[in-house]
């Protein structure tokens, strides 16, 4: 006749169990996922990848202190974007192209596209934007170059710009998925977002309020 297990038996085959798919599974990801995290130096991206690496995370601007705006209302956020860049449009998005920077250290992004409403700024219809981050494959290595908004070629989204000296900078993106809402698009390596000031509002209710707001200044 068969021994019946005990509960302290069970328990023992259990936590074996469950302690050798955890192995499995550890193992796998590290297989899978060889990923290191970089700081930017003034060096070629190219000279400071290691055999084995798949993804490589560079931080840029991770000890910059950003303003806290938490104690502001929703109306005070729209004031502020709309009195602090030079562009404001909606825009569908064409072609997104990643280069490489400062010594072939860094990665920018430049988003190009044609705007469908613009709110404030230059009325010509072209639209290009830089961003400072972005991801590229090097040696075949995917480098994610500090946290960014992915824009989708086909897509459309509201976009607050800075000039600069040639392609203005994107400041801050939402997404247009639709008429009836406004979000956040999906952001590479995000680290807490600031809150959406037009989340529940229709796209057409968030021109009102950009308009509205402008209109006060």
């Amino acid at each position: 006749m068969d021994a019946i297990p005990t509960s302290h038996n069970l328990i023992v085959v259990r936590l074996t169990c469950v302690f050798s798919v955890a192995l499995v599974a550890l193992s796998y990801a590290a297989q899978d996922q060889r990923l290191r995290t970089l700081p930017h130096q003034r060096v070629p991206i190219e000279s400071r990848l290691e055999p084995g690496d798949q993804i490589v995370e560079m931080n840029y601007w991770a000890d910059v202190l950003q303003p806290n705006y938490d104690a502001e209302t929703r109306e005070q956020t729209i004031a502020r974007m709309t009195r602090e860049t030079d562009i404001i449009a909606t825009v569908r998005i064409r072609q997104v192209e990643p280069f490489l920077v400062e010594d072939n250290s860094w990665i920018r992004t430049r988003v190009s596209g044609i705007k469908d409403n613009i709110l404030k700024g230059p009325t010509d219809k072209k639209f290009e934007g830089l961003l400072d981050g972005g991801e590229m494959v090097i040696k075949g290595v995917r480098i994610k170059a500090d946290s960014y908004p992915i824009f989708r070629p086909g897509s459309r989204y509201l976009v607050f710009l800075q000039t600069g000296e040639d392609i203005p900078w994107i400041l801050d993106v939402f997404s247009l998925e639709n008429e009836k809402s406004v979000g956040r698009p999906e952001w590479a390596r995000a680290k807490g977002l600031p809150a959406n000031p037009f989340a529940g509002r229709s796209v057409q209710q968030m021109i009102a309020e950009i308009k509205e707001a402008l209109g006060r200044r």
